[in-house]
């Protein structure tokens, strides 16, 4: 059975229904009337832009999962029977200007409440948007109502130094890092390679040669800083179903390289996501 990202996370039992996307849990949290912000980031003028390839860390594709547990927390403690308050603010994280916490400042990442509407919900929500909040400079949304966040938040990125990754340049600039892991300030989430986990690709991602991708699931055989090798999903992938159909012969199944340069567009912003990022 390939390898796969177990997603029944034990912050479900906390789930929250009192607006569209709310829900989870996990321990270490602080109160949404604020967290303590970190000191004031002061940018580091002298600190040069790193070419890419004399960038620290590994280069690859490695997914992140990460959580929010300071809104978990807040829902836990309120049994997920009220709305979370609009523009409250968590800082989830510092980023660094390189992998290691002596490095320049650059700014915090941070989980923020809004009021927002939609056609297909009755009425006014509060939504959890992911910002920047870059040292000296107004935050810039980098996600936009997370939706159903209780599952885990995922990120796919090319550059990793240990527990730490590299956010992509939109909107977080050259060299923006921040430590996965939870402790000690950073996310709290893991990072892994993508060898082994179930993916899609954003519809227009050609394989070596200029080969359209069908749109299904694929299984990632192994990814590097050059291409991703993947096959398509097999039913013993995933198996949802009590019963699960016999899978194919693996050796009569296409593969195909992808180019790692391919699945990243303008900015950093990946072009393929979590197969299952809410289970099956």
């Amino acid at each position: 059975m390939i390898v796969r990202w177990s997603l029944c996370f034990v912050w479900l039992a906390a789930w929250a229904c009192s607006s569209p996307g709310q829900g989870g849990g996990h321990e270490g949290a602080t109160d949404p009337r604020g967290t303590e912000a970190p000191a004031e980031p002061r940018p580091d003028a002298s600190l040069p832009v790193g070419q890419d390839a004399e960038a620290p860390g590994e280069a690859g594709v490695f997914s992140v999962v990460f959580s929010l547990p300071g809104v978990d927390d807040w829902f836990r403690r309120h049994e997920g029977n009220a709305s979370l308050p609009p523009d409250t603010a968590w800082v989830l994280t510092r980023v660094h200007a390189a992998p290691r916490e002596s490095a320049a400042l650059r700014g915090t990442l941070r989980a923020v409440t809004r009021r927002r509407t939609r056609p297909d919900w009755p009425g006014p929500y509060t939504a959890i948007v992911l910002d920047y909040a870059p040292a000296g400079a107004a935050p810039v949304v980098w996600r936009e109502d997370l939706g159903d966040w209780g599952y885990g938040i995922w990120l796919f990125v090319r550059r990793r130094a240990g527990s730490w990754v590299r956010l992509p340049s939109d909107p977080f600039g050259a060299d923006a890092w921040v430590r996965v892991g939870g402790e000690g300030g950073g996310l709290f989430g893991e990072v892994q390679p993508l060898d082994g986990q179930l993916v899609v690709f954003e519809a227009g991602v050609r394989a070596a040669g200029g080969v359209p991708m069908p749109e299904q699931a694929y299984a990632v055989i192994r990814a590097d800083s050059v291409a991703v090798e993947v096959r398509p999903e097999v039913p013993s992938d995933m198996p949802c179903e009590t019963t699960v159909p016999p899978d194919p012969p693996l050796h009569t199944l296409p593969r195909f390289r992808i180019p790692t340069d391919s699945l990243f567009g303008a900015g950093g912003w990946p072009r393929l996501s979590a197969a299952y990022g809410r289970g099956c």
